[in-house]
C-alpha cells in the first residue's frame, strides 16, 4: 500500500514539475511579454502577453470597475459582435491563470476540440477545474448586472476591436502603470477563501498565496 501511495505521489509530483518547468516555458514567451498603454478611456491601461507556441497570437487584458451596462456587453458578446471574455477578478490570483486558459483555448481551437461555441467562452471555461461547462461559465464569467467590476480579456484583437471594446464598456478602466500581465497584482482583488472553495482544495493546500496559485495552476493545467 505504501509503495502504491509513493508511486501516486511521484506521478503527481512529475505532473507538477512538467506544468511549471515545461509547459509554461514552452507555451509562453516570457522574454517577449510586454505592456502597453492606451488613452482610449481615462488614460487607461492594458496588458498583453505573446504566445510562443502560436506565432502571431497574443493576449490582451484590462480591468473595469463601476460598469453600468453589463447586459448590453453580454448581448454584444453573445451576438458575436465583440470578441471578449469577461472574468470574475475575485477568482484570479495571477495573470498566469488567464494566460494558461487562453493558451488552452487556442490549442482547442486549432485541434477542433473546443467545448464551447466561441474561443473567448472557451477561455473562461478553461479557468475552472471542473468539466461542467455551464457551472464553469457562470462561476468564472460575469452573469449579473451587479457584477460591475471585472477583468476583460481578448485573444489577438485588432486595434479597431480594442477601441470598439473600450467604447462599448461604460465604466472606469483601471490605471495600470508600468505593469505587464505577469507582474500586475491581481491578488489584491481575489477572494482566497472563495478560491479554495471553488477549486475544492484540502486544508493543506493554499496556506500561502504561492501555494494557492500552484494548486490552482495545477488544476486548470491538468484537468
Amino acid at each position: 500500500k505504501k509503495s502504491i501511495e509513493f508511486l501516486l505521489f511521484l506521478i503527481q509530483f512529475t505532473i507538477f514539475c512538467l506544468v511549471f518547468f515545461g509547459i509554461f516555458h514552452n507555451f509562453f514567451d516570457f522574454s517577449s511579454i510586454s505592456n502597453f498603454h492606451s488613452n482610449y478611456l481615462n488614460g487607461g491601461g492594458e496588458m498583453r502577453a505573446n504566445f510562443d507556441a502560436f506565432e502571431g497570437e497574443w493576449l490582451w487584458v484590462t480591468l473595469f470597475r463601476n460598469v453600468e451596462n453589463v447586459s448590453e456587453i453580454k448581448k454584444e458578446i453573445q451576438n458575436e459582435g465583440s470578441e471578449l471574455a469577461l472574468i470574475q477578478p475575485k477568482l484570479i490570483l495571477d495573470g498566469l491563470q488567464i494566460a494558461i486558459a487562453a493558451n488552452r483555448a487556442l490549442s482547442s481551437q486549432r485541434l477542433s476540440t473546443m467545448k464551447t461555441k466561441q474561443i473567448h467562452s472557451e477561455l473562461v471555461f478553461n479557468l475552472a477545474g471542473s468539466g461542467n461547462i455551464k457551472h464553469s461559465l457562470s462561476t468564472f464569467g460575469v452573469e449579473k448586472e451587479s457584477d460591475s467590476f471585472f477583468i476583460v480579456a481578448s485573444i489577438s484583437p485588432s486595434e479597431e476591436k480594442i477601441q470598439k471594446a473600450l467604447q462599448l464598456i461604460k465604466g472606469e478602466q483601471l490605471q495600470i502603470d508600468n505593469e505587464d500581465l505577469f507582474k500586475f497584482d491581481f491578488s489584491s482583488f481575489a477572494d482566497q477563501a472563495l478560491i479554495r472553495k471553488t477549486y475544492k482544495m484540502t486544508e493543506k493546500e493554499g496556506t500561502t498565496k504561492e501555494k494557492l496559485l500552484n494548486a490552482v495552476v495545477n488544476r486548470i493545467s491538468t484537468r
